[in-house]
């Protein structure tokens, strides 16, 4: 079913839209009150201004995934926030210079390679029930460990070398990734081998304190990691990809849809080539090659792979052969969506859902652009997809979303859904951000 719309409607649409950011980001900059929910971004603007870096969250509060304790257990607000629909700075992580953020089902990981070695690298905040924080002692008992946590705290990676460094993290539903120098670490559900050990029949993840340390076929670095719902990867600094845990989708990229705790050697059309990217959020997934290929395999019950299967399972990696102007240099994979970032700063966009072309495109199966007004017509400079919603920074650190707005995770003010890319108002230039499929985490810098 393809669903189109008219040109002259859709350049409506994008100068409105753009209309819209500017005279609501001049409003922001005019009124710094903070908002009856005490949210906003300059309600929680850091005062040192020589700051590096600073951490942002929004979306679902509840669980403690933003890692502020005061909207859970409020001594100056009036009440609870189960919500938070704009960007609000995260106080823990001001003297920790973090590097990385992840942002799972409830919760959320946080990375530092501050220069004080005696100071923890991982902290966590929010759900814990299956372990995917590591393991915190409760105060009643110290064999049960806390089932969410409100109050960020460290997770204990076991680090041989206090120096060593972390290179990235990830989330998956619940389970949790942290690539370092010395190699990859997992902990949370393995139910699914997706923690890269065996399946143990009936296992109590939520009170197990294993950090385990994954075996990977290869001794080259690990340069990035990423997480389906309960799939893992790792890239490798030569260009290979490993995945292990859920394939039901066909996303382990080996030929088969089963589940396999056993890292093993993504092949098909990815053999032999050079990849510098990996993109997934639930079951589909893309690669990107260092000479600007595009791969996809997994899930694609929704055509994302159809140029080159009418399947709903491609168990291989494929190269795409979309005809896209420059050199694709970033992808990104949602539930049903899916974007890619060229050369020249460009976003372009397929699949089903909220592609970002406006309430009447809910349908592409060929790549799509998104006119260069949409990002204020600077180039754009990183992609991410979250279930079903997409984030776009460009080459000024501004940061857009748009898609579902369950929670407010679009950062916007409210919960109504977005069509277009609209610009989230921050206070700083945003240099990383996840995407959870209930909450957003930032790095500004």
């Amino acid at each position: 079913m393809h669903l189109y719309f008219e040109t002259n409607f859709f350049e409506e649409c994008v100068s409105a839209s753009v209309c819209c950011v500017r005279r609501l980001c001049t409003a922001v900059h005019q009124d710094r009150r903070a908002d009856a929910e005490g949210t906003s971004t300059a309600r929680f603007a850091p005062k040192n201004k020589s700051r590096k870096r600073s951490v942002y969250g929004w979306g679902l509060a509840a669980g403690g995934a933003l890692a502020v304790p005061e909207f859970i257990d409020p001594k100056h607000f009036e009440r609870q926030l189960k919500q938070v629909h704009k960007p609000c700075r995260v106080p823990f992580a001001d003297n920790l210079d973090i590097s990385f953020v992840a942002a799972g089902f409830g919760f959320s990981l946080f990375a530092s390679n501050q220069q004080n070695k005696s100071k923890p690298k991982v902290y966590g905040a929010g759900l814990n029930v299956c372990g995917q924080l590591g393991f915190h002692a409760t105060k009643k008992d110290a064999t049960k460990s806390m089932q969410w946590l409100i109050y960020p705290k460290a997770v204990a990676v076991p680090l041989v070398d206090p120096a060593s460094r972390v290179i990235d993290v990830a989330c998956g539903r619940t389970h949790s990734l942290v690539a370092t120098s010395e190699g990859l670490f997992a902990f949370g559900n393995n139910s699914l081998g997706q923690c890269g050990r065996p399946i143990i029949e009936l296992e109590d993840y939520a009170n197990n304190a294993t950090v385990h340390k994954v075996d990977l076929p290869s001794d080259s670095p690990i340069v990035q990691v990423a997480c389906g719902l309960d799939t893992s990867f790792a890239l490798l600094a030569d260009g290979t990809v490993y995945s292990f845990g859920l394939g039901a989708d066909g996303q382990l990229g080996n030929g088969a849809c089963r589940t396999e705790h056993r890292p093993q050697l993504v092949g098909g059309d990815l053999q032999g080539v050079r990849i510098a990217r990996i993109a997934i959020s639930t079951d589909t997934a893309l690669a990107v090659s260092a000479d600007g290929g595009l791969f996809g395999w997994g899930q694609s019950e929704y055509q994302q792979l159809s140029v080159v299967s009418n399947e709903p399972q491609v168990s291989v990696p494929r190269q795409l052969p979309f005809k896209l102007p420059g050199r694709v240099v970033n992808a990104a994979a949602g539930g049903s969506t899916c974007a890619v970032l060229n050369d020249g700063g460009e976003v372009y966009v397929w699949g089903y859902g909220i592609l970002g072309q406006g309430p009447e495109a809910g349908f592409v199966n060929r790549p799509s652009l998104l006119p260069s007004p949409l990002f204020d017509d600077v180039p754009v400079r990183t992609i991410e997809a979250g279930g079903m919603h997409l984030a776009a920074i460009n080459e000024r650190g501004d940061l857009f979303m748009w898609g579902r707005n369950r929670f407010g995770l679009l950062g916007l003010g409210h919960e109504k859904d977005q069509y277009f890319p609209f610009k989230v108002c921050m206070a700083a230039s945003v240099g990383r951000v996840a995407l959870g499929p209930d909450h957003t985490m930032a790095v500004t810098s």
